[in-house]
């Protein structure tokens, strides 16, 4: 009887040492158990929670739901917070459950920690508010860049010339190397008045106060509004050309009789000559040689020379002196 019965209990305690621990087991979720999602007002997001999880045919207490909760409180309102709840098998005995709960963000409250929770293992998902990056920086830092850039040409336009002679002070001139013996050719009227103001007032200032060396020239440099030899050679030699366009230069033949052709062959000539036209004598000229001038501003340098003022035409702009002496510093700038 003893014998019976101990088997008796053994048979009946048996089955409950054998059955699967699966149902008790950690789920595994699908996805990181901590994640950040980002939305706006106004806007929707959809949590997704997946979790692996195992699972016992003969106990059915295994069949654990995937509940929601936000920041710690059960989220039962369906109808606010509604759920798609997905399940199914795998080969192995186990199940996988999924549910996606949607949030609309209506308002502040809305955003917060949602968690998911199965079998006591949490997935917890932190809706945050993205904020639209703010262009005020960006607006400023435009603004900022336009004023600076506007004072910089300003400044610019204002002290190149002091910057240039600054430069060539300190480091020389840039084109001292390029193989030429003068920095200018200087062209005028073998006239009193204009032999007077290259020998005794240009040709000291600008070499004897600022270094340059000049090649002077009162013949005829286009006869037949053809250059001369003389022209064609000298040119080859100097870096500059100057034409000092008196009243009494311009009744040269070529001046009276094909300016235009002229002063094309100057420019062909020498880049950018300098044409040094007297104040007093502005009126007298004609308005055909005027006009030509201007058309062509952008090739040439014009000075208008004064006794108490110089005046450099330009596409850009006109600016006064009051001073001899920027004379030659302005001239100066342009050999």
């Amino acid at each position: 009887m003893w014998r019976s019965l101990a088997i008796l209990y053994l048979t009946c305690i048996t089955p409950t040492k054998s059955l699967d621990p699966l149902c008790n087991s950690a789920p595994e979720f699908k996805h990181d158990q901590n994640q950040t999602v980002m939305g706006t007002l106004g806007s929707s997001v959809i949590l997704t929670c997946t979790a692996f999880m195992g699972f016992n045919n003969t106990n059915s207490d295994c069949k654990d739901p995937l509940d929601w909760m936000k920041d710690g409180t059960p989220l039962t309102n369906y109808t606010v917070y509604p759920q798609e709840i997905e399940g199914w098998y795998t080969d192995e005995g186990h199940i996988i459950d999924s549910s996606k709960l949607t949030v609309t963000l209506k308002d502040k409250a809305d955003f917060g920690v949602y968690s998911c929770v199965v079998r006591n293992s949490t997935a917890q998902f932190n809706i945050q508010e993205y904020k639209t990056p703010s262009h005020t920086g960006a607006v400023v830092a435009t603004v900022v860049l336009l004023i600076v850039l506007t004072l910089s040409a300003v400044v610019y336009s204002k002290c190149r010339l002091n910057f240039k002679l600054w430069y060539k002070n300190i480091y020389g001139d840039y084109e001292l190397n390029d193989g030429k013996m003068y920095d200018a050719y200087v062209s005028y009227i073998n006239d009193d008045n204009d032999r007077k103001f290259v020998n005794f007032i240009l040709k000291p200032h600008l070499e004897n106060k600022y270094g340059h060396k000049l090649l002077l020239n009162d013949t005829n440099i286009l006869p037949g509004a053809e250059p001369s030899a003389e022209l064609l050679m000298n040119i080859s030699r100097c870096r500059r050309l100057i034409v000092v366009m008196s009243q009494s230069y311009l009744e040269q033949e070529w001046c009276t009789t094909n300016f235009r052709q002229g002063l094309w062959h100057l420019m062909e000539l020498s880049g950018k000559p300098i044409f040094i036209i007297f104040q007093s004598q502005q009126q007298q000229m004609s308005q055909a040689i005027i006009q030509q001038l201007k058309h062509h501003q952008s090739r040439i340098t014009t000075l208008t020379w004064g006794a108490h003022s110089i005046v450099r035409t330009s596409r850009c702009s006109v600016h006064s002196y009051t001073s001899t002496r920027v004379h030659f510093i302005y001239l100066s700038f342009f050999l």
